[in-house]
């Protein structure tokens, strides 16, 4: 398994509390949509409010061995 975590700094562009997605504009003025655990809380979190998101992404790969085809004849 491969996990990667990183975390990026910015500032809130826009909050969509319905889909509970958040747009965060990071250091080089690239806007990210992120959506939000549901676990995490929204509110008291506006637009122009500077935040530190920690990312996280996991890769899970099972190899599986295939019969081997009929011998041609």
């Amino acid at each position: 398994m491969s996990v990667s975590t990183r975390q990026i700094a910015g500032v809130i562009d826009a909050i969509d509390y319905t889909r509970r997605q958040v747009a965060v504009r990071g250091p080089k003025g690239n806007v990210l949509a992120l959506k939000v655990a549901d676990d995490a809380k929204l509110d008291g979190l506006s637009a122009g409010d500077r935040i530190v998101v920690t990312h996280t992404e996991a890769l899970a790969i099972e190899m599986v061995a295939q019969a081997k085809p009929a011998a041609k004849k």
